[in-house]
C-alpha cells in the first residue's frame, strides 16, 4: 500500500495524525479469520518533494488529498494477538483475584457477625443462670419460711377456735377469737400457695419417734376437727 491512499479524507480528519506518535487498535482480516492489530501512526515532512516520485518500497501512505502533499502520514501495523491474549489474562486474573477479596471480606463479615451473635447468647446465658439461680436462693428461703410459718399458724388458730368455744357467743372476746381464726386461715392459704410454687429441692433425712410427731400434728389441728364435729383417735 506504499504510495496510495489507505483512507479516505474524512477517515484522515477522524485521525487527526500529528508529529507525536499516535495509536490505535483495528481489527486485520487474514485468511477470513479476524486477527487483532495495533497501528501506529504519526505525520513527518517529506526532505524531498513527493511529485513525480514514487514511494514504493519506503512503507508509507498519501492521503487521499490531491494538494501539494508537503507532509506525509506513515502507518505500522503490529500483529496484537499475543498483547489481546495477554490482556484478557490479565483481565481474567485481576477478576479471580478480586472475587477472591471480595469472598474473604464477606467471610469475615460473616464471622464477625456470627461472633458477636455468640457474645451476646453467651452473655445473656449468662444472665438467665444468674436470674435462675436467685430464683432457687429466693425460693429454698420462702420454702424454709412458710414450712417455719405453717405450724406455729396451726396452734394459733387451734387457741382461737378453743377461745372461741370458751366465751359466750356474741361477745366481745368470741368475736375477737373468730376473727383471729379467720385471719389464720388465710394466712394458712397464702403459705399453702406459696409451697405449692417453690418446693424444697434437697430433704434432710433424720431419725425421728414417728409416735411423737403424730400426737404433735393431732394436736395442732384438734380444734379445727372439734369445730367440724370430726373425732380424732390415735393409739400409739
Amino acid at each position: 500500500m506504499v504510495g496510495k491512499s489507505l483512507y479516505s479524507a474524512s477517515e484522515m480528519h477522524q485521525l487527526n495524525p500529528r508529529p507525536q506518535e499516535r495509536w490505535r487498535r483495528v481489527d486485520v482480516a487474514d485468511n477470513g479469520e479476524t486477527v487483532p492489530a495495533l497501528e501506529i501512526y504519526r505525520q513527518f515532512q517529506p526532505l524531498f518533494g513527493m511529485r513525480g516520485h514514487s514511494m514504493e518500497g519506503h512503507g508509507m501512505a498519501r492521503c487521499a488529498s490531491d494538494d501539494e502533499p508537503a507532509k506525509q502520514t506513515i502507518f505500522i501495523a503490529f500483529d496484537a494477538s499475543e498483547l489481546a491474549a495477554t490482556q484478557a489474562r490479565e483481565r481474567r486474573n485481576t477478576l479471580i483475584v478480586l472475587s477472591a477479596l471480595v469472598a474473604v471480606l464477606l467471610a469475615t463479615l460473616l464471622a464477625f457477625f456470627w461472633h458477636q451473635r455468640y457474645q451476646r447468647s453467651h452473655r445473656e446465658l449468662l444472665d438467665a443462670m444468674k436470674r435462675k439461680e436467685k430464683l432457687v436462693a429466693m425460693g429454698h428461703l420462702a420454702a424454709g419460711v412458710a414450712h417455719e410459718i405453717r405450724n406455729p399458724l396451726s396452734s394459733i388458730k387451734g387457741l382461737a377456735k378453743y377461745f372461741a368455744e370458751r366465751t359466750p357467743a356474741g361477745g366481745e372476746s368470741h368475736e375477737l377469737a373468730q376473727v383471729m381464726a379467720k385471719e389464720a386461715d388465710r394466712l394458712n392459704r397464702v403459705v399453702s400457695e406459696l409451697l405449692e410454687l417453690v418446693k424444697p429441692a434437697h430433704l434432710s433425712l433424720q431419725t425421728v419417734n414417728l409416735n411423737d410427731i403424730i400426737t404433735h400434728s393431732l394436736n395442732l389441728v384438734s380444734q379445727d376437727a372439734h369445730s367440724r364435729e370430726i373425732k380424732l383417735r390415735f393409739t400409739g
